[in-house]
This record gives structure tokens, C-alpha cells and sequence, in this order.
């Protein structure tokens, strides 16, 4: 049974606080877990009222498939899931809630600090092994998934269209799952993704944010995007921003080859890589401290909160030493564990382009009218965007 469409006052152990994004396939709630004394993020089906019984049966089985599977991770670069249970029918996933940013809308104004940047792919790269040793396949890492918590952590969230040995994929022959503009070539032709699939989306993001601009020109129709990303015509990182250290710009480059082969074996051998790029810059050993001065010094954090993990020193050179001081009074990104919004409720059908006809399609196009309609967070859709 899926969930009715009206907010609870409570579910479970949790009191409901609000909701923290909708669609037309479900909803992420803000529940507070009195006992605990704990903030999580609840995520429940509400597929459309015309969906064929046979794919509600589908849904729910990849949802709670979902839930069992992701709560293996446990890494402090993965969103933590806390609990999957049913109440009064209705199946629940409740997961760790991150306040924080999301690294999309960081990135609107232009490229991050270098040693943030590297910060969050050392971070995600290491995210990814973990996930990677257990057998799950991420498939969509892009800027939409990873956040910056106002405790300066950072997140790789949304495994909700993840494949792995125990998490089959509910999708059928001739759909597209991820997103273009960060998605490895061998996937666009069809085959299968895999650990190099992962860590080329995970260079695509970083080149994102270290470059302050999408690894192909605006403006270009999708049938060209696809064929230079198959093609490999990559604008070179460095042509884009200058600052940008020469060995960093290779590392970024040889996970952004075109065939699989050439990339890094392994996630964590990039991870290793960036770490040496991130010693050679010179960037602080403590990379909570220094997220929460780059956020405290780009306008999302008040003085107050800031200095729960900074000391006097640091605040007072944060914002006078940040490339992006100048920069104020963004919106502040509400955004619940495991990127949520873009898998809610078809846990694993969150990007989903139907190339075929029936059912599939229907699907495909109950998922674009849910995309658009999201209310928070921003940015997650399913077109060619950065």
C-alpha cells in the first residue's frame, strides 16, 4: 500500500514537522524522532492515483529493496539511512537529514576555491570506493547530489537510481538512467555503468566546480552534447580557469578519458590522486573547518553558526582571504539526506529518459511532470543542464 497524499502529524516514532519536497511519485517529510532527539528525513511512495497495480507491486518492492541495500554504507561521505519500517501500510525509509547546501547552487556564481573543490572530490571519491567495495554502482554523481553541511561536511546523497549486486534495477530495455551532461560515454551507447561510469561523472562534477562552467559551451542542442561527450571534445579545464594547477587539470582529465581503460582503476586510486593534488596546494588538514569558512565567507552562514567550528582567528580571516567574499545572501538549501528529490519515491527510476514504447513511457512522463513540479530543492531536471 502506498501513502495518502495528506501530512501526518505522525509516522511511527516521528513528529512531522513539514515537508521537505513532493512530486507526483512521492514525498520526503522532516520528522523529529522525540526519543532519539533526532532529526531525519522520511521518504514515502505516492505514485500517481492512474498507476497500474503492477507497477505500485514494482515500485514498492524496488523501495524496500532500496532501503535494505543503501543501509549497508555506512561512511561519513554517504548519507546515512536509520530505518526502514511501515506504518499503517505504508513503507518508510528514514534517513540521516543533512542542513546544508547543495553543491549545484554553490556553483551558480562561478567555480569553487581550488582546495574546496578538491576537498569535495576527495571526499566523493572516497564516497564512491566504499560504495563500490559493497557492489553498489551510484550512477547518477552529479552537483545536484552532493552537499555541504553547515557543520562542514561534505555528502554524496541520492543512491536512489544506484545498481549493485542485490539492487536490481527496475528499468527496461532502451531507458536512459542518469544525467547526460555527467554521464560516461559507454553508458550513452547503451552498455552497462560501472566503477569507471562512476568515477567519470565524478571528474564531470569536478571539472563543473573547479571550472565555474559546464565542461561543454551553453546553448548547444542535446544531439550535439551527446556526440562530444562520446567524441571526448572536452573543453581543456584549464582553458576555462587558469588557476587551476597543471597535474590537477591531468588528473581530472585521465578520469574524464573516453574509453573506460584509460581512466583510474579505481575510485580510490583517484581519490589518491586528488589527495596528492590537495597536499601539493597546501590546503588545511581539517576539511570541516575549511568548508565552513568557505561557506561563512560566501554568505551562507551567520557569524553564530560559524563559529561553532571555527575559532576567532579563522573567522576573522575568512572572508577577507575567500576568492568569492564578494559574493552574498544566496538562499539557504533545505536538503534532505540522499538527495532525495530526484529518486523519492521510484527509489531507482529518478532520471528516467523512455526510448521505447508502453508503460515505460508513461512512467517517463509521469517523472518529468514530477521533476518540474518540485518544490524544494531547486535544479533537479530531467533536461540538459549542468
Amino acid at each position: 500500500m502506498v501513502a495518502t497524499k495528506r501530512l501526518p502529524k505522525r509516522i511511527g516514532a516521528y513528529d512531522i514537522e513539514g515537508k521537505i519536497a513532493s512530486g507526483g511519485m512521492g514525498e520526503v517529510l522532516l520528522g523529529y524522532h522525540q526519543t532519539l532527539n533526532r532529526a531525519a528525513a522520511l521518504k514515502r511512495l505516492v505514485p500517481p492515483d492512474d498507476a497500474e497495480e503492477d507497477l505500485l507491486n514494482e515500485l514498492e518492492e524496488r523501495f524496500e529493496r532500496e532501503g535494505r541495500v543503501l543501509a549497508q554504507l555506512h561512511h561519513n561521505a554517504i548519507c546515512g539511512v536509520y530505518d526502514l519500517f511501515s506504518w499503517r501500510g505504508t513503507q518508510y525509509i528514514a534517513l540521516e537529514y543533512v542542513d546544508g547546501y547543495d553543491l549545484r547552487d554553490l556553483i551558480k556564481q562561478g567555480a569553487l576555491p581550488i582546495d574546496v573543490g578538491l576537498i569535495v572530490g576527495v571526499h566523493m571519491a572516497e564516497a564512491l570506493e566504499h560504495a563500490h567495495m559493497h557492489g553498489i554502482i551510484h550512477r547518477d554523481v552529479k552537483p545536484a547530489n552532493v552537499m555541504l553541511s553547515r557543520r562542514g561536511d561534505v555528502k554524496l546523497m541520492d543512491f536512489g537510481i544506484a545498481r549493485g549486486d542485490e539492487l536490481e534495477v527496475l528499468t527496461r530495455t532502451g531507458m536512459l538512467v542518469g544525467t547526460p551532461t555527467y554521464m560516461a560515454p559507454e553508458v550513452l551507447r547503451g552498455e552497462e555503468a560501472g566503477v569507471p561510469a562512476d568515477i567519470y561523472s565524478l571528474a564531470a562534477t569536478l571539472y563543473r566546480v573547479l571550472a565555474g562552467q559546464p565542461m561543454f559551451a551553453k546553448g548547444q542542442q542535446p544531439e550535439v552534447i551527446y556526440r562530444n561527450i562520446l567524441e571526448g571534445r572536452i573543453r581543456p579545464l584549464r582553458t576555462v580557469n587558469q588557476a587551476v594547477p597543471r597535474t590537477l587539470a591531468n588528473v581530472i582529465h585521465k578520469a574524464l578519458a573516453t574509453d573506460p581503460a584509460k581512466r583510474h582503476k579505481t575510485a580510490g586510486e583517484f581519490s589518491r590522486s586528488l589527495r596528492l593534488e590537495l597536499t601539493a596546494y597546501g590546503a588545511p588538514t581539517n576539511h570541516a573547518q575549511r568548508v565552513v569558512q568557505f561557506l561563512y565567507a560566501d554568505g551562507h552562514l551567520d557569524k553564530e553558526v560559524a563559529a561553532t567550528v571555527l575559532q576567532p582567528d579563522a573567522l576573522k580571516s575568512a572572508r577577507r582571504d575567500s576568492p568569492r567574499s564578494t559574493t552574498r545572501g544566496r538562499g539557504r538549501s533545505w536538503v534532505a539526506a540522499g538527495g532525495l528529490v530526484t529518486a523519492i519515491a521510484a527509489g531507482g527510476l529518478a532520471a528516467v529518459w523512455a526510448l521505447s514504447d508502453g508503460r515505460a513511457d508513461q512512467l517517463g512522463g509521469w517523472l518529468g511532470d514530477w521533476m518540474s513540479s518540485l518544490s524544494s530543492p531547486p535544479g533537479r531536471s530531467l533536461h540538459l543542464t549542468d
